[in-house]
């Protein structure tokens, strides 16, 4: 579920970093330019490129991905937890 109030804030906090030239707050590498953000489609909130677009689930940020079931985040597992 969405939490708008602090996701605005989110958002809101990374276009002024943006403005001013900064990088973004989540920035993990330290090489990211102001314009390098996605917006991740489970929080919605706007992420530093290297906290998550750089891996395999590319629309969503490093903590959402945390948050998936693991037969998600590595689709070689099959029948996990099935009696075979």
């Amino acid at each position: 579920m969405i939490k708008f109030g602090n996701t605005q804030l989110w958002n809101f906090q990374q276009s002024i970093l943006a403005k001013f030239g900064r990088p973004p707050m989540d920035c993990q590498c330290k090489l990211c330019e102001p314009e390098q953000t996605f917006t991740c489609e489970g929080c919605q909130k706007e992420r530093a490129y290297c906290f998550g677009q750089d891996d395999e689930h590319f629309e969503l940020c490093d903590d959402c991905w945390y948050d998936l079931p693991e037969a998600i985040k590595d689709p070689t597992i099959e029948n996990q937890g099935e009696p075979v």
